[in-house]
């Protein structure tokens, strides 16, 4: 298992900080990719970074075949 870990922030708002952690763990004839993003300063920040992340995972296949 390969594990990424890194702190998030626009550069607009380097005062918002929160934490991302990537797994990647072989899955048969794949990987398995497992997203945690963390310590949110609300509730709305945490909402508008999942719809980018499920944005991004849901093209993420088509961009990597």
């Amino acid at each position: 298992m390969n594990v990424l870990v890194f702190s998030w922030a626009w550069h607009s708002t380097p005062e918002r900080e929160s934490l991302v952690t990537v797994l990647l763990k072989p899955d048969r004839e794949g990987t398995l990719l497992t997203l945690h993003h963390e310590q949110f300063v609300d509730q709305a920040a945490r909402d508008s970074h999942e719809h980018g992340w499920k944005g991004m995972l849901d093209n993420i296949e088509k961009h990597l075949a």
